[in-house]
């Protein structure tokens, strides 16, 4: 195998099992807080679009707990994002031992839980594939005989 294409490899590799990662988190960061989370009342501050890659309507939001203030961002759909008028209050459901870990309740999330499940599955089976392959190619490069 070629130098450029096993570096390539190894590359491709890397960022599917960083994808891998970054989506099992949040799956799981969303699962704790949908099963443990509570609920307390908070405040929608503003609403924009973000235009480009991963872009889309974003809701920043401020809520209490334990006499400090918290803040999130969530990704919320169209209609939602046209039909308020921020300030508006809506309910926050958080993770009471990290409230940073947080979500609008109010407001439904754009992506399912079990798409980023199935994203975190998927780039798990692409690294594993590609790090198979590079070892197999490694084991056949170092039994051919040199000439």
């Amino acid at each position: 195998m070629k130098a450029t294409k096993r570096s390539s490899r190894i590359f491709l590799a890397v960022v599917t099992f960083a994808l891998a990662i970054y989506s099992g988190i949040n799956c799981v960061r969303h699962l704790f807080v949908d099963a443990f989370g509570i609920v307390s009342d908070g405040t929608a501050v503003s609403v924009d679009y973000r235009r480009g890659k991963g872009g889309g309507y974003f809701v920043d939001y401020n809520f209490a707990y334990k006499d400090a203030t918290y803040h999130g961002r969530s990704r919320v759909d169209s209609d939602w994002a046209n039909g308020r008028r921020t300030p508006t209050p809506i309910h926050v459901r958080f993770f009471p031992a990290y409230p940073d870990f947080n979500s609008p309740a109010d407001i439904g999330r754009c992506t399912p839980l079990w798409l980023g499940i199935l994203f975190a599955l998927l780039f798990s089976y692409v690294t594993i594939k590609i790090a198979l392959d590079l070892r197999a190619a490694s084991v056949k490069q170092d039994s051919e005989p040199d000439a």
